[in-house]
């Protein structure tokens, strides 16, 4: 088992190697992001959280759901509830409290550090999955939409190849800006 500074370290170089600019707030003990989602929801903050033997990213999106409209509210959290039904990775939360929605995913550290890929798909999942969901989520709660429909519109079929191409594209442009040709010259 590796300690808490351990992980912090790897994460931190990954950091490094993808070229990625994170702040990490001390107080709350938690590297924190901006990133861009093509739905409607926009900009999504990212959090990523280091524990002993954990490794815990939220995407949180900056648009609340109205807390006062009960409605929008039931509508948000049944639409979440099934665009999460049957995820083997993460899973959306939604706060009643604030009307704030969020994907978390999470990564179990035991017998070896994280390796980048591990690393680079930590942090896409959450932006992959407010790309795949973030319209019926905001068709949802601010449009009236039906929560079933847009859930079904928005069905898990093809999660995996989502996934496998926004690594692709996240390995390629880490190459292309580190001047690396090393698949040209294999050619």
């Amino acid at each position: 088992m590796f300690s808490k500074e351990e992980l912090n370290a790897r994460v931190r170089e990954y950091f490094e190697y993808a070229d990625l600019h994170a702040a990490y707030d001390e107080s709350r003990d938690v590297y924190l992001m901006l990133t861009s989602c093509s739905s409607k929801v926009g900009t999504l903050v990212i959090k990523m959280i280091v524990k002993d033997d954990l490794i815990i990213v939220i995407a949180t999106c900056p648009t609340k759901v109205d807390t006062n409209d009960a409605e929008a509210m039931c509508r948000v959290a049944e639409y979440l509830h099934r665009a999460t039904y049957g995820m083997k990775i993460g899973s959306f939360d939604f706060d009643f409290n604030d009307g704030e929605a969020q994907f978390r995913t999470s990564l179990l550290v035991k017998d070896a550090l994280p390796s980048n890929d591990m690393l680079g798909m930590l942090l896409a999942t959450g932006p992959s999955m407010w790309t795949r969901y973030g319209d019926g989520f905001f068709n949802v709660a601010f449009m009236g939409a039906d929560p079933k429909e847009a859930a079904e519109s928005s069905s898990n079929e093809g999660l995996i190849a989502l996934l496998e191409s926004v690594l692709a594209s996240k390995r390629a442009a880490e190459a292309e800006q580190k001047g690396d040709t090393s698949d040209d010259e294999a050619a």
